[in-house]
């Protein structure tokens, strides 16, 4: 990891909300969600905050990340809503059972991580989504996306959107 999330936690808001709320009000946007969320790299709780504010479609929600001082900030953000739970964990070695979210997001995630997409992957659900966004100036592990991670476990569509005021791309992988 090329970050120490646990020292930034607590001006992670202040250097990086806006761009990633950018990223959360396009996909809240352009998508609705039901059912079984993950957000993979959950960081300070701010997605998970903003759609549980905007949908009342989600059973069940669970905020992962392996940083102990971001996940102790979104504790607090989302405390109020019992329909989830946070977890501290390694994203690759995930503590869940396999094909149980209907949805599944990691935001700036991958480009830490990417030869962890498999395990990622495993626990979407039949017809489920996932929505990755990646740093543009790591667009070289969209290749490795697409060929080892997504090609091996049933996806139905992958899509890349480009938006150019925003610093990632979104990649929307659809099973089948």
């Amino acid at each position: 990891m090329t970050l120490s999330y646990n020292k930034l936690a607590k001006i992670y808001d202040k250097l990086y909300g806006d761009e990633q709320d950018k990223k959360y009000s396009f996909i809240l946007k352009h998508f609705s969600f039901k059912g079984t969320l993950l957000d993979a790299g959950c960081g300070t709780g701010n997605f998970i905050k903003k759609l549980i504010k905007n949908s009342n479609n989600i059973d069940f929600f669970v905020c992962l990340d392996n940083s102990r001082g971001m996940l102790e900030i979104a504790k607090k953000k989302i405390k109020k809503y019992s329909i989830g739970d946070i977890i501290l964990a390694d994203i690759k070695k995930l503590p869940i059972r396999t094909y149980v979210f209907d949805t599944i997001v990691l935001f700036t995630v991958i480009h830490e991580v990417p030869e962890s997409l498999h395990c990622i992957l495993e626990l979407a659900k039949m017809k489920s989504i996932v929505i990755i966004t990646l740093l543009k100036k790591k667009k070289e592990i969209l290749k490795h996306i697409i060929n080892r991670g997504v090609r091996k476990t049933g996806i139905r569509s992958i899509k890349i959107i480009n938006k150019n005021d925003v610093k990632d791309l979104f990649i929307i992988l659809k099973y089948k």
